[in-house]
């Protein structure tokens, strides 16, 4: 048998890959040719290092794997990364095997436009002080990066394509973006938390230009009861009642500072019957408490909450007040879901004809009550239903005690510094 006088086929380099950006210097260069094989690696045309190849586990057949360490690009730009293959008995391959990468080892510009929702204080050494739900930071780069984003430890906020706007006329180059912040964890025992975020910038090449962001995060600690009734129901006649499954909602506005809303008020009437029991205890029955957003056409959509049992029998008195706080407070930050904060608030009867609530017929009359009759949702326009909505700045539960901040956040928002 003569010598082997056939040159080696089918190789190939793995890493890096063919068009891609690098920001390291000196890489390892990997691939696939025949066992036994030498790997000679040039750097646009200048020699850097060799390999041999070695078997492959689990084996491949003839192919082998090869790393070919420490090959040096040298400066910045684009690179042709070429591998001569030469195999046992001293056949090269004809062609060279060959990648095209990009040595780029610039990160792209990033600077800092504001954080809109936000005020700038100088005190704390300089944060970004508010106390809503969520904020945006603007930030501006160019088209060298390939992306951004805003992290704090392992969160990490990034924006959507319709948060990335190009620059002005005569800024070719420029982009600006805004990452949307959610609010860190507050209750009243936690009102407050400084957090510093750090802000991003990345390319293809995995270079990073980052600055720190940080806000301030307060909870101002305030809630409110909203209400269309005057508080009277006049007569004792005033009243609504329905049968199973039929439902009860008022629709509310909730001031722009809050963003939960944390219960319900119901005034209950005297429904004439008599605990057999005890006759000093209410006959009240339990019924579902819901909050909906707004639906087409203006009435109750979607249920915002998992309808909330208001528990045992006679569980809650007649003929006055009464207040049930949610479990879970039903965030209406959303513009989206709650357009102008607007949402409706009610129940669901789980008796027949029980129980009973306050009808307030004193004009001017509001129409924003309305009763579902198994079908449609019915405008109740003869009286204002005396059910009222609890709306607060925190998701406080429980009617815990609360906590205010001792300076309010006071002067224009600024989305540029």
């Amino acid at each position: 048998m003569g010598p082997d006088t056939t040159p080696p086929t089918g190789s190939r380099i793995t890493n890096p890959e063919d068009g891609s950006a690098l920001n390291s210097p000196v890489i390892n260069v990997r691939g696939r040719a025949e066992v036994g094989a030498t790997i000679d690696v040039y750097v646009n045309d200048v020699y850097q290092s060799s390999a041999v190849t070695s078997p492959a586990v689990p084996s491949n057949g003839t192919y082998g794997r090869f790393t070919v360490e420490d090959v040096a690009l040298g400066d910045e730009g684009p690179k042709t990364i070429r591998a001569v293959v030469t195999d046992l008995y001293g056949n090269v391959a004809p062609d060279p095997i060959e990648v095209q990468i990009t040595l780029d080892r610039t990160a792209p510009p990033l600077a800092s436009e504001g954080v809109l929702g936000a005020v700038w204080r100088d005190t704390l050494g300089g944060v970004w002080l508010t106390s809503i739900p969520q904020v945006d930071f603007v930030g501006r780069t160019d088209v060298t990066a390939s992306g951004q984003r805003v992290r704090w430890g392992s969160t990490e906020f990034a924006p959507s394509s319709r948060d990335t706007f190009a620059g002005q006329p005569g800024e070719p180059d420029s982009v600006r973006f805004h990452v949307p912040i959610t609010v860190p964890q507050l209750d009243p025992e936690h009102p407050e938390a400084l957090v510093r975020y750090y802000a991003e910038a990345f390319d293809a090449a995995d270079n990073v230009a980052a600055l720190p962001v940080d806000i301030f995060w307060v909870a101002a600690g305030k809630e409110t009861v909203l209400t269309w009734d005057d508080g009277s129901y006049g007569s004792y006649t005033n009243r609504i009642t329905g049968e199973l499954g039929q439902m009860l909602a008022v629709k509310f506005q909730a001031p722009t500072w809050a963003n939960y809303i944390l219960g319900v008020q119901f005034h209950t009437m005297n429904d004439g019957q008599t605990n057999p029991q005890n006759p000093t205890l209410p006959t009240t029955q339990p019924f579902l408490i819901w909050i909906w957003r707004l639906g087409s056409g203006g009435v109750p959509g979607t249920a915002a909450n998992e309808g909330l049992s208001t528990g045992e029998p006679f569980s809650y008195p007649e003929d006055q007040w009464v207040e049930f706080r949610l479990t879970t407070a039903v965030n209406i930050s959303s513009a989206t879901q709650y357009p102008d904060k607007q949402f409706f608030a009610g129940m669901e009867w789980q008796t027949r004809q029980n129980p009973y609530f306050g009808l307030d017929r004193d004009v001017p009359i509001d129409y924003k009550s309305y009763l579902f009759d198994f079908e449609t949702w019915q405008l109740q326009d003869a009286a204002d239903v005396m059910v009222r909505a609890i709306v607060s700045d925190l998701p406080s539960i429980g009617g815990r005690a609360r906590l205010a901040i001792v300076e309010p956040i006071t002067g224009s928002v600024s989305a540029v510094r």
